[in-house]
């Protein structure tokens, strides 16, 4: 007989995957229907959760960093030295996103609004993940030495030639 606990499954519940996969699931339905033309708002209404998101990572950093410095830990203390820097890792990783985001809605919006012929290019709209995916190696092997999950610095790590050709595909410099 199998015995449903709401303990059990309240202990294991990580709010912030909680928290990240519901902005991303309203995020894409918002992009699917601008896109498919259903809707017609900004696309600052459909970027809208995605800097949400960001904006909790970075005012939880913050809070973060005045608890740190207000009473920081001992020198013995080393576990809460380490997690200071994983959440400031974090932190960076969310303001290279948050700068693509950004530059993702600037392309998408306010296009006309540049010189005819000399649009965005979508290389300069991805520089951001190109950086995050250099910096993720650095941050993998971090991560490796002070037994910490890296699963995102991975993901970035691996799929930094994809992104390249997603971003000359985007430009129209690569035919497939």
């Amino acid at each position: 007989m199998v015995e449903l606990s709401l303990g059990v499954f309240f202990r294991s519940f990580n709010a912030s995957k909680v928290i990240l996969c519901a902005c991303l699931l309203i995020f894409l339905a918002l992009f699917t229907l601008k896109l498919d033309g259903r809707v017609t708002f900004s696309y600052a209404f459909v970027f809208a959760p995605l800097w949400a998101c960001n904006l909790i990572v970075f005012v939880g950093a913050i809070v973060g960093i005045c608890s740190f410095c207000s009473k920081p830990p001992s020198r013995n203390e080393i576990m809460m030295r380490v997690d200071f820097m994983a959440m400031l890792i974090t932190a960076t990783e969310h303001l290279f996103l948050c700068a693509f985001v950004s530059l993702v809605f600037v392309k998408l919006e306010f296009d006309y609004l540049f010189e005819p012929g000399y649009p965005l290019p979508w290389t300069i709209v991805f520089c951001p993940l190109f950086s995050l995916s250099i910096l993720s190696i650095g941050i993998a092997v971090w991560s490796l030495r002070h037994d910490k999950p890296f699963e995102f610095e991975f993901f970035y790590a691996i799929n930094i030639v994809q992104l390249v050709f997603i971003a000359f595909k985007l430009d129209k410099q690569v035919k497939l």
